[in-house]
């Protein structure tokens, strides 16, 4: 029980070991930042201090926070405009159509972590920087209206989600050999699947415990360490206040 328990930790560890590599996640974390931002400007009378505050003065708005593509511009500084929402501040881009357009415009790559959140810094853990923005979020929901409060959470969910499933098909991809199984969950009523350590030994009976280990071992080499954990978390404390 104790070795099966112990596989269970490494494929959660791994599975938060992916970084910003994945689009379909960053398209959803593109909009979690905004949506954090909209949240920092609602409280703070349109000047937010802690996401975004060099947006509309880098953009040079004139005192009105950024919208959806301002934003997306000011925090990656892409080599074209970003066209992803045409709502005006304070419109709140919706989720799925908005992180598939960001997705399709190319806008799901690396941000400058410092001009997300004040203490992004200059990190390259990109990991760091979604734990500060979920908890941000977490700490901040209860003060926004319904629509962005539903958003914001969707997002969070979205992203926990997505992240699973994709570092769950890709470790299977970087393990060929090994026949997977899967094993379907839920969070937030959306469905995801994810590695079913149990299965996957017992459909590879020429795998070890320890060989499995390994392989973990392995593929979360040089890896984000709490993304997964991060984002559940903040998950954890949006849903006991939701």
């Amino acid at each position: 029980m104790f070795a099966f328990i112990n596989i269970v930790f490494l494929l959660v560890s791994y599975l938060a070991s992916v970084a910003q590599g994945y689009s379909i996640p960053g398209g959803y974390e593109r909009c979690m930042f905004y949506y954090a931002y909209l949240l920092d400007c609602k409280i703070n009378d349109g000047k937010p201090t802690t996401i975004g505050t060099g947006c509309a003065k880098v953009l040079g708005t004139g005192g009105t926070p950024c919208s959806m593509n301002q934003f997306l511009e000011f925090i990656m500084d892409p080599s074209k405009p970003a066209n992803v929402f045409s709502g005006k501040y304070p419109e709140i881009p919706p989720l799925e159509d908005t992180a598939k357009k960001v997705v399709d415009g190319d806008f799901a790559g690396p941000v400058t972590p410092g001009r997300v959140h004040t203490d992004g810094g200059k990190s390259k853990d990109y990991d760091k920087l979604l734990a500060k923005v979920t908890d941000f979020i977490a700490q901040k929901l209860p003060k926004a209206d319904e629509d962005l409060r539903k958003e914001a959470k969707n997002s969070v969910l979205r992203i926990f989600t997505s992240r699973v499933e994709a570092t769950s098909r890709t470790f299977f991809e970087n393990n060929s050999d090994i026949e997977p199984k899967y094993q379907k969950k839920s969070r937030g009523g959306i469905e995801y699947q994810t590695i079913d350590p149990q299965e996957t030994l017992r459909a590879n009976p020429n795998l070890t415990r320890a060989q499995l280990k390994e392989r973990f071992d392995e593929n979360a080499k040089g890896g984000h360490s709490n993304n997964v954990r991060a984002l559940d978390a903040s998950l954890q404390v949006i849903e006991y206040c939701d």
